[in-house]
């Protein structure tokens, strides 16, 4: 089912990494605010506190998180993140290695 398909990140420059376990996950680490790093080595979220702006409309994307798909969002991404790439990482390269090798 595509609603329990793991989601990807693809780094511009290299790096591939499971971001989330699905789509659910995904919006619920975009009520972070934050974007993702990606590198070869790894992913991580970080958002500097000093030059923070929080992005327009993220009280009312939130809020319709919560009203049509009851979902919570969270404030630190890293949990969802590390659940992820327990449950698919090692998976997922093992899939992706006949493609970086050809």
């Amino acid at each position: 089912m595509p609603d329990r398909w793991p989601v990807v990140a693809f780094g511009d420059e290299g790096g591939e990494w499971i971001v989330a376990r699905d789509v659910r996950e995904l919006l619920r680490v975009s009520s972070c605010d934050v974007e993702p790093r990606i590198d070869f080595d790894r992913i991580h979220y970080f958002r500097s506190e000093h030059h923070y702006r929080k992005s327009e409309g993220l009280d009312a994307y939130i809020d319709w998180l919560r009203a049509q798909l009851q979902l919570a969002p969270v404030d630190d991404p890293e949990a969802i993140l590390e659940a992820a790439q327990r449950a698919w990482q090692d998976e997922f390269e093992r899939w992706l290695q006949p493609f970086l090798q050809g």
